[in-house]
């Protein structure tokens, strides 16, 4: 199985910062500061997902993803 979502280098604050109206845009960049708060991690771009964490994952049948 390949996974298709990889971490890149883009900055989050680069992406929020194409979101429109400015209203939105201005309450992703709070929700981003609560959740870098919260997780103690710095947020990464995701694809074109947003995450502040990595969790490794093996299922019963051993198989790592």
């Amino acid at each position: 199985m390949v996974n298709k979502t990889q971490p890149n280098n883009e900055p989050v604050v680069t992406y929020l910062n194409t979101i429109e109206p400015q209203q939105k845009r201005q309450d992703c960049l709070r929700l981003l500061e609560i959740m870098e708060d919260v997780m103690g991690e710095k947020a990464r771009m995701w694809g074109d997902m947003i995450g502040s964490y990595t969790y490794h994952i093996t299922p019963h049948s051993s198989r790592s993803f």
